[in-house]
């Protein structure tokens, strides 16, 4: 073949090959992807051929697409099982994927058929059942001896790979040319890739973009605050800006060209969104809207179908007349004498007019004008037989000449009835609403909520205006439940300043059951919706399901499910929900309303509403004296109930009955309405709840029913009876909700037939006629003590009866419905992408999916990136990733030790409960726990939320160290209602010296208020119980302990302490020498209201040590009255505490980590499950002209070690005395990270990569001590 032609056909072959790049305009592709088309097609025609299956595997393998090559080698085996390649093959694509122990039985398989490409060493090795470990050595250090060293070349069409002097490819069949020819054809048109933009290029093209589009008209808000906030993505945002505002520019085209007519408010609506391209998928749908709307309205405005109207002259041999004919006009003149006239019509005007034999169902005619013309004779029969029947109601009818003229006068309704029915028929055509009135957009405009009843909710001045509830409002139709709610100024206006946003939540009960989910206020709410913004901008939207079955207090259950969709606009919020994310199985769903501003100060709506129908407010009440009850009538609940928003009827009423009283003392239950009875129930009663049946009862809008529940009681047994309704679906509606205004009725309950003789724990509270007083003076009235009593029965010497009773101005363990922190401001940083996790930037790690710097990529690695022999978290145990970097990456990462915790952290369980703690003193011994004017040996714990006690203790002092409490006896009798309790204890084995009794009661925000006369304030010291002296502080809850010896303090708070001991010694260090100043040495204590002294602490220096008192700090100051003999430049001041602490604390220490030691940069923080307890602050040295040296702590957590660095040169210059500073403080709830929580720690783990798939980096970052469920 000449090399013109050769020339020639080569490029006809090629032409042929790469025909399907061209139509795809024409775009390139490597030269692999090109081998994998042409090995797709080979294969379509000629699927067993193995060589190309083969060469298909090894190209794959090539590219990193492990198991795809894995199925091409798996054919290669089915169709050559003795290849003796594709085992080596196969196994080298397993080992690549880190499937070390599969690669192995490959390799094994390979020796079965002998295969020449495998050393005669390694077959050895491989016969013997070596470790895997060991194989894998051996492969490594002889892994060049295994290649077969012989010249190859690639075949261009299918990438096989033959033998140099190979000329036609053995799989399909390419003839081999001139290596310079084929070069030149098979070259690929390699586009020069554009230069790298820099960092500040890159933003001045992506500026001018956004200047353009805002010279267009185009809204730019949210894209200038991406690219500010979001680097990363602000590419990928103005591109798809761009895409958008073409979009758009397309629609208007489309608009330009339609007839708008009667559209002109949706048309401006339109025009309104298209400034707005990023809400690309709401134009759309308006756009869409807006067509279908014009084009059903030209539809109707098209003129009807030409019709003529021309008349054709009667056709020879006419049967049975021209009107109402049978067999009637032919189809034309020609064809004379055919029957069933006209085309389409069958005897007459049949599916022309409508008509059946003559004029039938056009004027309600059967049989009309029968025997009528006939041959074209005009002679009309004067007797017409069976003439208009059924239509004018006459039969055998009228002459001819009398009937002709009546039919003419009444020829116009034949006409008039078409025209009037055609007009009926279209006339829902001519007037459409252009907004559904069951559908409520969210669009942040309101007018469509006018269909919803909007219920108010009482104003609260003490609130800020922008969380201050006014109205709230519930739609729901066979989609989604709309949810709107209220502000009395600006909602989710949080403060812009700082970026701090407020909090709206939605409570939503989909199942009407209270013993599942989260219980709130008589519902139990299965989901919820967080809204979250600031500058009256939506922030964030997102559903959560509460997940836990058993645990309905805990906050922390709630997790994420996904966002939802919500707007903002002035006062109004709106949110909806679809109903198939919520798995609503109830009749109606119920929903409440909480608010919460960026200050913590939070509202609730007054009441519970759901989408259908009004809300029915129930507020019960009993007796509002203790009173006994006895015999018939005695009325044990009145409930008040108010219709709001729309009518109700309601048909049902489950009641609770209350009290010891036992089931068999009642005879009877009987509800009445208005005073007139409505229903019935007779004993035997066998539950305390018991459900009232009735007729369909209605209460009018704004109108109020009187519900009462009586009893007929039996016998005298001093015993408590009352009733309530528990839960807002205990009220039986046909539509609407009912809305409780208090869980437990104010009020007292009964008691059957008398008062009981002494002290009991009913609930009844007739014994408390005597009790003290504490003033209301508490943010939170639900903790505030108003009154409070406390009673002592000797049984015997050794057994001693303890009663007790508290009042709150509040809700008895009422708690923190919602015991969420709102979030602090909302920061905007830079965001480094770290893909594989080892701190470096990917920018500048050369291996940016490569954890151990290995070369081996992560996603080769089997679940095991840091190759400690232990697959990663999900797939293994290990929870920690460890690397130290190379000496190839920049300061300040070479050489730096990584440790990455991958594991997700349980969230700590918050519930907002109340506390009540009630401490008892019998003898007045200082040993026992000092708290406010006594010291107890004695403390009953009550805790409670939403008016239920949900646990009870009695404990005793062990006096064997500063927080030592033990269980004793079983769980004390208590009872409560509405703002009381009442509690029993007995006391065994203890004479009574004296009896005294401290009351307290705090929240979970540690807001505390406690019962006694002592002035507040006041600081105290006395002799110790743990060490020799004891410091009291402002609040009982404080306290500080020191020996006289000098060697210990501790610094406690409630049942938490830490303790460490004096410096030892002073020592200078100066690189390798090391020497002491001065040793720690017996120093009597001074101590005072105000602090504590050691003076001349250590021997050989001028050093004492002193603590300052400070409401919930001890300040710790080592006094330097002079500069230490000796003391030279580089050097460090050096001192070492021991630290001991309570068991139920953990240890954060912030910093670089070494082998033993970590060098703290952000001080030591001591954390009980999600709170923090205690500080100690970074130290620093302050002379006394003011000048200030920062010092460093060094912690040794193994062995509670903390030592105490500061520098020698800033000492050599400074101005004497110089106090070194490191305090110890109590932490006090603030928020310090992004998701409100104090102490989250935010940011302790990352992971990125792209979790959702949408083809942009994520960040999941942990925050193991926050209390959010999702």
């Amino acid at each position: 073949m000449s090399p013109e032609k050769d020339k020639r056909f080569t490029e006809d072959f090629v032409r042929k090959w790469s025909r399907a790049g061209e139509v795809r305009k024409k775009k390139q592709v490597s030269k692999n992807e090109r081998i994998l088309k042409n090995q797709e097609e080979i294969l379509k025609r000629n699927p067993r051929n193995h060589k190309i299956w083969f060469a298909r595997g090894t190209l794959l393998v090539e590219m990193g697409r492990h198991e795809e090559a894995i199925r091409c080698f798996d054919a290669v085996i089915k169709l050559d099982p003795k290849n003796r390649a594709v085992y080596n093959a196969k196994a080298s694509a397993l080992m690549r994927m880190g499937d070390t122990d599969e690669a192995v039985k490959w390799y094994r398989k390979a020796l079965a058929v002998t295969s020449e490409d495998v050393d005669r060493k390694l077959t050895e090795t491989l016969s013997e059942e070596a470790p895997v470990e060991e194989i894998l050595r051996q492969m490594s250090e002889e892994s060049k001896e295994w290649e077969v060293k012989v010249e190859t070349r690639t075949c261009p069409i299918c990438g096989a790979t033959v033998k140099k002097e190979t000329k036609i490819c053995p799989s399909c069949d390419w003839e081999f040319y001139d290596e310079e020819l084929e070069k030149k054809v098979f070259a690929e048109e390699e586009v020069k890739p554009e230069r790298e933009l820099t960092e500040e290029e890159m933003r001045e093209r992506l500026i001018q973009k956004v200047d353009t589009f805002r010279m267009q008209g185009f809204e730019v808000g949210p894209l200038v605050r991406t690219i500010r906030t979001e680097p990363h993505r602000a590419r990928s945002a103005t591109e798809q800006f761009e895409e958008n505002v073409e979009k758009v520019k397309e629609y208007r085209k489309q608009l330009e060209g339609m007839d708008t007519t009667r559209f002109e408010s949706r048309v401006k609506e339109l025009e309104a969104l298209f400034r707005s391209p990023y809400n690309i998928f709401v134009i759309r749908k308006e756009f869409d809207k807006l067509v279908s709307r014009v084009k059903a309205r030209r539809a109707r405005k098209a003129p009807p179908s030409k019709v003529s109207l021309e008349r054709k002259p009667p056709a020879v041999g006419l049967t049975n007349g021209r009107r109402g004919r049978v067999n009637g006009l032919v189809k034309d003149r020609k064809a004379i004498g055919l029957t069933n006239g006209r085309t389409g019509r069958v005897n007459g005007l049949v599916n022309g007019r409508g008509r059946v034999n003559g004029i039938t169902n056009g004027l309600g005619m059967v049989n009309g004008i029968t025997n009528g013309l006939t041959y074209r004779f005009q002679t009309m029969k004067t007797g017409l037989v069976n003439g208009l029947t059924n239509g004018n109601g006459i039969t055998n009818g009228l002459g001819s000449i009398r009937f002709r003229n009546e039919s003419k006068m009444r020829r116009w309704k034949v006409a008039v009835i078409p025209i009037v029915a055609f007009t009926l028929l279209t006339l829902p055509f001519l007037f459409v609403s252009e907004v559904p009135i069951s559908d409520i957009e969210i669009d942040g405009r309101f007018d469509d909520w006018s269909m919803a009843p909007k219920i108010p909710s009482t104003p609260d001045g003490s609130l800020n205006d922008n969380i201050d509830i006014l109205y709230e409002a519930a739609w729901r139709n066979h989609r989604f439940i709309s949810l709107y709610v209220e502000v009395a100024n600006i909602a989710l206006w949080g403060n812009p300043a700082t970026s701090s946003p407020d909090t709206f939540h939605a409570l939503l009960d989909v199942d009407n059951d209270i013993e599942t989910g989260y219980v709130v206020r008589g519902i139990g709410a299965d989901y919820m919706v967080r809204i979250r913004g600031y500058g009256g901008n939506v922030l964030s939207s997102q559903l959560h399901r509460y997940g836990s079955e058993s645990d309905q207090v805990n906050w922390s259950s709630w997790q994420k499910v996904g966002n939802v969709k919500s707007a903002v606009s002035l006062k109004s919020l709106e949110t909806q929900v679809p109903l198939s994310s919520l798995e609503a199985t109830g009749p109606r769903i119920a929903v409440l309303f909480h608010t919460q501003g960026y200050d913590n100060l939070y509202d609730f709506s007054d009441h519970i509403i759901s989408g259908q129908g009004g809300v029915l407010e129930i507020d019960q009440r009993w007796s509002d004296t203790i009173r006994t009850i006895s015999g018939a009538s005695n009325r044990i609940l009145d409930i008040y109930a108010r219709a709001i928003g729309r009518d109700v009827y309601l048909d049902s009423l489950t009641i609770h009955l209350m009290g010891d009283a036992e089931l068999s003392e009642i005879d009877m239950l009987r509800l009445s309405m208005d005073g007139l009875d409505i229903a019935t129930i007779s004993p035997p009663f066998t539950s305390r709840d018991q459900t009232f049946q009735f007729s369909s009862k209605r209460i009018g809008e704004g109108g109020t029913a009187v519900l009462s529940v009586d009893t007929t009681v039996i016998g005298s047994s001093e015993n408590t009876l009352a009733a309530k309704v528990s839960s807002s679906g205990d009220v039986g509606m046909i539509t609407g909700i009912a809305s409780l205004k208090t869980v437990i009725p104010t009020g007292y309950m009964g008691y059957v037939g008398n008062y009981p003789s002494q002290v009991e724990i009913d609930g009844g509270f007739h014994e408390w006629t005597a009790y003290d007083t504490d003033p209301q003076d508490q943010v939170n009235p639900n903790i505030d003590i108003v009154r409070f009593a406390s009673v002592r029965i000797n049984a015997t010497q050794l057994l001693v009866h303890t009663y007790f009773y508290l009042n709150v101005a509040g809700v008895m363990a009422g708690g923190s419905l919602v015991p969420y922190t709102s979030p602090g401001p909302v920061k905007e940083q830079a965001y480094a992408p770290d893909s594989d996790r080892d701190t470096v930037p990917d920018s500048i790690d050369p291996y940016d999916h490569d954890f151990n710097n290995n070369m081996i990529p992560d996603s080769q690695t089997n679940f095991d990136v840091d190759e400690d022999m232990v697959q990663d978290y999900p797939r293994g145990p290990d929870c920690w990733l460890e690397t130290v970097l190379q000496d190839f990456f920049p300061d300040p990462y070479k050489g730096r030790e990584v440790r990455v915790n991958i594991c997700p952290s349980a969230p700590s369980r918050v519930t907002g409960e109340d506390y009540v703690n009630i401490f008892i003193d019998i003898d007045g011994d200082v040993k026992g726990y000092a708290v406010g004017p006594i010291f107890a040996d004695y403390l009953l714990q009550i805790t409670g939320k939403n008016n239920d006690i949900t646990s009870k203790e009695f404990l005793k002092y062990k006096s064997q160290g500063p927080l030592e409490w033990e269980p004793i006896g079983s769980a004390p009798d208590v009872d409560w209602d509405t703002q009381r309790l009442e509690a029993h204890v007995e006391i065994t084995g203890r004479t009574f010296d004296m009896f005294e009794v401290f009351f307290e009661a705090s929240d979970w925000k540690d807001l505390t208020d406690d019962a006694t006369d002592v002035t507040r304030g006041g600081r105290s010291v006395s002799e110790g119980s743990f060490g020799d002296f004891d410091a009291r502080f402002s609040s009982p809850s404080y306290e500080s302990y020191f020996t006289d010896q000098a060697d210990k303090v501790s610094f406690r708070r409630r049942s938490n302490y830490i303790t460490w001991s004096l410096p030892k010694e002073i020592r200078l260090e100066d690189g390798t020498d090391s020497r002491v100043v001065g040793e720690l040495e017996p120093s009597y204590l001074t101590m005072d209201d105000n602090g504590a002294v050691y003076p001349n602490a250590y021997s050989g220096v001028d050093v004492s040590i002193e603590y300052i008192f400070e409401d919930t700090k001890l300040k710790e100051n080592i006094v330097l009255e002079k500069a230490f003999e000796d003391m030279t430049e580089g050097g460090v001041i050096s001192l070492s505490s021991r630290l001991e602490y309570s068991e139920t604390l953990v240890v954060y220490a912030e910093g670089e980590e070494s082998e033993e030691w970590t060098v703290v940069s952000g001080g030591l923080t001591f954390l009980e499950r999600d709170s923090a307890r205690f500080h100690i602050s970074l130290p620093y040295a302050v002379d006394s002209q003011g000048d200030i040296l920062d010092c460093r702590y060094l912690f040794n957590a193994k062995e509670g070690l903390l030592d105490l660095h500061c520098p020698t040169d800033w000492f050599l210059t400074a101005t004497y005395p110089v106090k070194i500073d490191p305090s110890v403080t109590t932490y006090t709830i603030e928020n310090d990270g992004t998701l409100g929580q104090a102490t989250e720690y935010f940011g302790w783990s990352v992971a990125i990569g792209d979790f959702d798939n949408d083809g942009y980096a994520d960040v999941a970052t942990g925050a193991p001590w926050a209390d959010v469920g999702s």
